[in-house]
């Protein structure tokens, strides 16, 4: 029967192994499948079902985050141990200690070390609107610090005794408005010293505390529905707006006029208040769930809210119509929402501890900022290239916004009450920085100063005689690869072996010399040469015909997951569970160039059919295309929801095909990196990918014992036999 007339899935049954891991197939020419049909079979009978013994404690999955993240301290008046000055250019951060310490975020150092007098624990910090100023909260005590100096200007005490919980600077610093756990909001004239105590109001605690932009108003809100204005100066109240839903305000935010309040809460609606009359204007409604964040644009032409239903919603302030409702690839909760000062872009926030970046014009996803493991505590828009974020755990970035890459990542004492446990015993961190890509090895410029040593020194670097092997975990093949011709296939596995075969598979060669037992990946390259890396950090390059080792590659400092030759065999490119792609020239086996872009480990590269693009993929989700030559980032392909396990261009150039944890494979355009088409059919994580010769096919194979063939052209999937 011709092939291209079945439809179906192949399934291996109980002959099958656990988990796939690797897919090869070899297409001839004119002819639709392998070289010929009894070695095809034997291949996947042979090392495809050896293969579904993937070693899978070697592939880490992402920590868990924490259900709820605060983020009320950048919009909402209440306070936590890590705040940006309003500029993006400081982060202030405290430990349990009391130290606070200041960070230069331009350059990543660190600034001043302030020890709060009271000797207690700082609970919260807030800057003043213009980052002189830096209040922080102990107990009952708020202590003012010179920010340039680094000296205290002076301490309040809370006059009711109770504990500090939230605090919020007037727009011209001049006013300081705090609020107790005894839910009594004081006002503070920070010139004077002198204060006033507001009347009691929200019996059942303040849930946002916020200035009007004139610094005439102050607003406040609960969970008893009211939101209450007062005069800024008199302490008398000016308003008392009952929610039209009677359901708790727990968010609140002036236009940039001052002629609009929006309040939004429980209810999942927003309330938009004429300040002046006390009138509602409009009720928005839209959300599925609590919002969470809520904030202007600078123009106040625009008002963007994100909640639990994981949807950000851009309204237009003047008419109350929805513009656009913008939902991330993940699914997450959205905690918080800030514009740059352009107004054009929208940073957004979720528990998933991801940043979105959103264009406000078009709705469309611009970006997807992934470098922390925990829930993100607060960001700010340096420029209109730079953002500053900062997690819960006490790790802060500054990313190019014109690239997507950490500029450097830093590193602070984990703030009061953050879980700074590590993943439970017996599991391996996913995090790169662990793998020792620390912000100490970068420059400001975000590239990574340890490079150069490591390409000066690689050509000198020993092997370790005495490196201890591993003890096999698992058994199976790992990787497989053929050379231009098809004459030779190349094996690697769990036994620590490269072994050569014909097209018969008759066993020509086995290769015995790598450190660990587990070698992940195997690729032919000029000169009749076929390298093989390892979890051992090693690539190694072998006499196809002799089986004589011509060289060890030494510069990768962690596990190797993933190794690929160019097609005319000139360049390797390695990965592995650090951020950076490893470059090398095949014949020489220099290191030819190291390209920072990730951030997380990385799974899978791939060459292009003319060998001058290279794509990388991993844990973050995102796919990089790389040019060979300049070594410069041409695109980055956002489509997956997860990591990135399989890449695969078409032997005629014109199509990339991505598949991962997120059982789904992906075409893309080659040349302009358009999503072409989503495959929907695996049932389980998918492990490898595979084009034949002429482009028309492409195999996929997964965790759920499953080998699908698709045509290219319309996605229609056909029986691989």
């Amino acid at each position: 029967m011709d092939d291209a007339k079945r439809d179906g899935v192949l399934q291996g049954g109980s002959v099958l192994g656990k988990k796939a891991s690797v897919l090869y197939f070899y297409f001839e020419g004119r002819v639709r499948y392998p070289m010929r049909r009894n070695y095809l079979n034997i291949l996947i009978a042979g090392f495809l079902i050896l293969a579904f013994y993937l070693p899978i404690q070697y592939r880490l999955t992402p920590k868990d985050v924490p259900a709820s993240a605060d983020f009320s301290s950048k919009i909402q008046g209440g306070v936590a141990t890590l705040a940006f000055s309003p500029d993006g250019n400081v982060l202030a951060s405290a430990d349990e200690s009391g130290s606070i310490t200041l960070w230069d975020v331009v350059s990543g150092k660190q600034g001043s070390t302030l020890a709060d007098p009271t000797g207690g624990t700082v609970t919260g910090l807030v800057f003043s609107p213009d980052g002189d100023t830096l209040a922080s909260t102990s107990q009952d005590t708020i202590t003012l610090w010179d920010v340039a100096g680094g000296q205290p200007r002076g301490t309040l005490r809370n006059p009711t005794g109770a504990i500090v919980t939230g605090l919020t600077f007037s727009p011209d610093g001049g006013t300081l408005a705090s609020v107790g756990s005894d839910a009594q909001m004081t006002l503070w004239n920070l010139a004077s010293g002198a204060w006033r105590r507001l009347p009691f109001s929200h019996p059942d605690g303040v849930a946002a505390l916020v200035f009007s932009p004139d610094g005439a108003l102050l607003a406040s809100s609960g969970k008893d529905a009211y939101v209450r204005l007062w005069d800024a100066v008199s302490g008398q109240e000016h308003s008392a707006l009952l929610n039209p839903t009677s359901a708790a305000v727990t968010g609140l935010a002036f236009s940039p006029d001052g002629a609009v309040l929006a309040s939004a809460g429980e209810d999942a609606q927003i309330t938009l208040w004429d300040t002046h009359s006390g009138s509602v204007q409009r009720i928005l409604v839209g959300h599925g769930d609590v919002i969470r964040g809520i904030a202007f644009s600078p123009d106040g032409a625009v008002l963007a809210s994100g909640g639990r239903d994981a949807h950000v919603k851009l309204w237009d302030v003047a008419s109350g119509r929805e513009r656009s409702t913008l939902l991330g690839p993940f699914g997450s909760a959205v905690t918080g929402v800030v514009f740059d000062s352009g107004s054009d872009t929208l940073a957004s926030v979720g528990e998933d501890a991801r940043i979105l970046l959103w264009d406000v014009s078009t709705g469309q996803l611009r970006q997807i900022l992934a470098g922390h493991d925990k829930p993100v505590a607060d960001i700010a828009f340096q420029s209109d290239r730079a953002l500053a974020s900062a997690s819960v755990d006490g790790r802060f970035i500054v990313w190019d916004l014109t690239t997507g890459i950490q500029r450097f990542a830093v590193q602070v004492p984990a703030p009061t009450g953050a879980d700074s446990t590590g993943p439970a015993a017996g599991n391996e961190s996913r995090s790169a920085a662990a793998a020792g890509t620390t912000a100490s090895d970068r420059s400001p410029s975000g590239v990574d100063n340890s490079s150069a040593t490591t390409m000066a020194s690689a050509a000198n670097r020993t092997p370790q005689a005495s490196k201890p092997r591993e003890a096999a975990k698992t058994k199976g093949i790992t990787a497989l690869a053929m050379n231009s011709d098809g004459t030779r296939i190349g094996s690697v596995g769990n036994d620590g072996a490269v072994r050569l075969w014909d097209a018969a598979l008759n066993e020509l060669l086995a290769l015995a010399g790598h450190s660990g037992p587990v070698v992940v990946g195997v690729a032919f390259s000029s000169g009749g040469k076929v390298a093989s890396a390892g979890r051992d950090t090693e690539i190694r390059v072998w006499d196809a015909t002799t089986g004589r080792q011509n060289r060890m590659l030494l510069a990768q400092e962690h596990p190797i997951r993933t190794l690929a030759a160019s097609p005319d065999g000139k360049f390797l490119a390695s990965a592995g569970e650090e951020t950076r792609v490893m470059l090398w020239d095949a014949e020489t086996g220099k290191l030819r160039n190291i390209l920072n872009g990730h951030r997380d480990f990385i799974s899978s590269v791939a060459f292009s059919a003319d060998g001058r693009r290279l794509a990388s993929a991993g844990v973050d989700t995102r796919i990089l295309l790389w040019d060979v030559m300049t070594g410069k980032v041409l695109q980055t392909l956002i489509g997956h929801s997860d990591e990135v396990n399989a890449l695969a261009f078409s032997p005629d150039g014109k199509l990339l095909a991505s598949a991962g944890q997120d059982q789904t494979v992906i075409l893309w355009d080659a040349a302009t990196g358009q999503r072409l088409q989503t495959l929907t059919g695996h049932l389980a994580p998918i492990r490898a990918l595979a084009f034949s010769r002429n482009s028309k096919t492409l195999a996929s194979a997964g965790q759920d014992f499953q080998i699908l063939a698709w045509k290219t052209a319309n996605g229609k999937l056909i029986v691989v036999k």
